[in-house]
């Protein structure tokens, strides 16, 4: 395979069947999330498998690799030690289908909220998110807001597919339904060009996504590495604040304090 890393999502495994992530490719380290336990912990089963994501990476890369916990099967994580730059966080994401529920408007907050509490305990480093997001950068509904409100908020790049190819990923060629809802959302420090992601039409590829990729560059001096780590540090910890001291000089009545790691986006 012509690459370091593959982030896939919709494994259909279970953490019994995973083992066929491993005969892709000897050279490849597996991790596999799975989202099928719960329903196999049922008496009854019905419908078929669903979701699950994993990472591959290869076992020539020189830096040190630890798994990053996320606690949710639509994220597998990695972070990548580096020696002359920040470290970098790569995140295999898949996020929930548009379906104009309630339930699943609540689980695609979630889930920002799990990519932010990856982001808020892995300060000063470089981050990347690919996967399939289920939605599209030109539609106008809440999910995308908040995507591009998590993008905003942490200084991420969502980047868009160089203009020589094909513009979109998921194609349903007998309805003749064809959309770009799989992406990168990438750190600035690790990309030279907005438009950087090379969508790959393959007739070999029996999935109704095409495979995605993009190129990072990883040189950076300490300079910059101080840099972000300065500014990505700045934290208010309403945990340790007097709560009713700020509630009684601002009139109003005390706030509970939350973890950064729920925060969700609207």
């Amino acid at each position: 395979m012509d690459c370091d890393m593959l982030l896939l999502q919709e494994t259909w495994l279970s953490n019994e069947t995973c083992c066929k992530l491993h005969e892709i490719s000897s050279d490849f380290i597996v991790l596999h999330t799975s989202a099928m336990e719960n329903k196999l912990c049922d008496n009854y089963l019905c419908g078929r498998p669903f979701g699950g994501t994993a990472l591959m990476y290869s076992k020539h890369l020189s830096c040190k690799i630890s798994q990053v916990d996320t606690n949710n099967p639509r994220c597998t994580a990695i972070k990548l030690k580096l020696d002359n730059s920040c470290d970098v966080v790569i995140v295999s994401v898949y996020m929930p289908c548009l379906n104009n529920t309630t339930e699943q408007r609540i689980e695609y907050e979630n889930t920002i909220g799990c990519l932010q509490g990856i982001i808020d305990r892995n300060l000063g480093c470089n981050f990347v998110f690919g996967g399939d997001f289920n939605v599209s950068k030109k539609q106008s509904n809440a999910n995308v807001t908040t995507l591009h409100n998590f993008c905003s908020v942490n200084g991420l790049l969502w980047l868009d597919p160089v203009s020589s190819g094909v513009n979109y990923t998921y194609h349903a060629d007998t309805n003749r339904q064809y959309s770009l809802i799989d992406h990168m959302l990438v750190s600035p420090h690790l990309i030279e060009n907005q438009e950087s992601v090379d969508i790959h039409v393959d007739d070999h590829n029996a999935s109704d996504h095409y495979a995605i990729s993009v190129s990072l560059k990883t040189e950076s001096t300490n300079m910059e590495k101080d840099k972000l780590r300065k500014y990505k540090t700045l934290k208010y910890m309403w945990n340790n604040a007097d709560i009713y001291g700020y509630a009684k000089s601002a009139g109003g009545a005390p706030i509970n304090s939350c973890s950064s790691e729920n925060r969700t986006y609207v």
